[in-house]
């Protein structure tokens, strides 16, 4: 979730686009699921900052 949430970023920096515009999703053999990057954003704003570790991705 993380990697599809940095590549629908990159997409909206480079072409404009803006980010609520667009949905992620993924599936496996049996399953479908996807989210909006922009929801993501909007729950991040409301973690207090000693949380959001666990919302960040750590390379």
């Amino acid at each position: 979730m993380a990697q599809l949430f940095l590549y629908a970023l990159a997409l909206s920096l480079r072409t404009g686009i803006w980010l609520r515009n667009f949905v992620c999703g993924w599936f496996d053999e049996k399953d479908y699921f996807e989210f909006r990057p922009a929801d993501v954003i909007l729950k991040i704003g409301k973690v207090e900052r000693s949380e959001m570790r666990k919302y960040i991705p750590q390379f």
